[in-house]
């Protein structure tokens, strides 16, 4: 017998947990450092990205820092695939969204709060670190990210991005642009997507 919460209850009854996965977790309960998900429910139907109220349309790299696209998301036969990099102000990994699947460092992180269509980190009680919300027509993100130092903040009406020259947006509606945000550091760290992937598929194999 395995006992279950009401939300992952109703996930098996519903099949989105396998018979295979309760007992795997069983074997490798709650307490596993690395924590995985392939569960984004994303719908056809969304054409936008939004940060705080801005919103970014057909711009496939939302966010680029010295060359890494921080957040991006890009359509598969009109499938929305996003793509999320998330470190911490000591560039420190915490996680990754890697084409709707989400890995996460338990370590790195208070609490993860996961359903089908909201993914909400904490890093320390009731403080909101990173927050994604799948609407039927947008993906809409709140939080902190960083990389090499440079912050992006991002609340619910606003979009700061960098530090003490930052460039702050609000109610912006940007679309078909390549890259909607790009900034350049002397970087202390320099990782491209092809490096993100392979350290996603170490963690995979962990």
């Amino acid at each position: 017998m395995i006992a279950l919460c009401p939300e992952h209850h109703d996930k098996a009854d519903e099949g989105v947990i396998t018979r295979k996965d309760l007992y795997q977790a069983k074997k490798e309960p709650y307490s596993r450092t690395i924590v995985k998900e392939s569960d984004f429910r994303i719908p056809g139907t969304v054409a936008s990205v939004k940060l705080g109220t801005n919103t970014f349309i057909n711009t496939p790299r939302i966010v680029v820092i010295d060359e890494l696209d921080i957040i991006s998301a890009t359509y598969d036969a009109g499938h929305p695939l996003l793509n999320v990099v998330m470190i911490d102000e000591h560039n420190n990994w915490v996680g990754i969204v890697d084409e709707n699947e989400w890995v996460f460092d338990r370590r790195a992180v208070w609490d993860i709060d996961y359903h089908p269509r909201k993914l909400t980190i904490r890093s320390k009680p009731r403080k909101i670190a990173f927050e994604m919300a799948i609407g039927d027509d947008a993906i809409s993100f709140r939080g902190e990210l960083y990389y090499n130092g440079v912050p992006i903040l991002v609340s619910e009406d606003k979009a700061r991005f960098g530090g003490q020259s930052a460039l702050t947006m609000s109610n912006v509606i940007l679309k078909d642009f390549g890259t909607a945000v790009n900034l350049s550091t002397f970087p202390q760290v320099k990782l491209s997507r092809m490096q993100m992937l392979k350290m996603l598929a170490e963690i995979r194999r962990s």
